[in-house]
């Protein structure tokens, strides 16, 4: 008896994983070191969360780049749309960027 794809890709966690090359993770704003730049491509956020990122200028197609973090990580310095905006990390996971 064969095993389903999804029972194929469970690790050891019990977890179920997308098989390799199905499901691919955009990269997200708090993935990114220091100076490093990235183009917004989508919000993930809904509700007040999303409005917030939009106000400050975080949308599609707008240029980004990390400045700084925090002594303890949390919360990140940007720069975006001339503006400098600190991000907590939480919110900056919302942001996807262009690979």
């Amino acid at each position: 008896m064969t095993r389903s794809a999804a029972a194929r890709s469970e690790k050891k966690d019990g977890k179920a994983h997308a098989a390799p090359g199905l499901h691919r993770l955009a990269k997200t704003l708090d993935q990114l070191k220091t100076g490093e730049k990235a183009v917004v491509s989508a919000l993930r956020g809904v509700g007040a969360v999303q409005q917030r990122l939009l106000e400050m200028g975080v949308c599609s197609g707008a240029p980004v780049e990390v400045l700084r973090f925090a002594p303890m990580g949390d919360p990140m310095v940007i720069h975006v749309r001339g503006f400098t905006l600190a991000l907590r990390k939480s919110e900056a996971s919302l942001v996807e960027l262009e690979s």
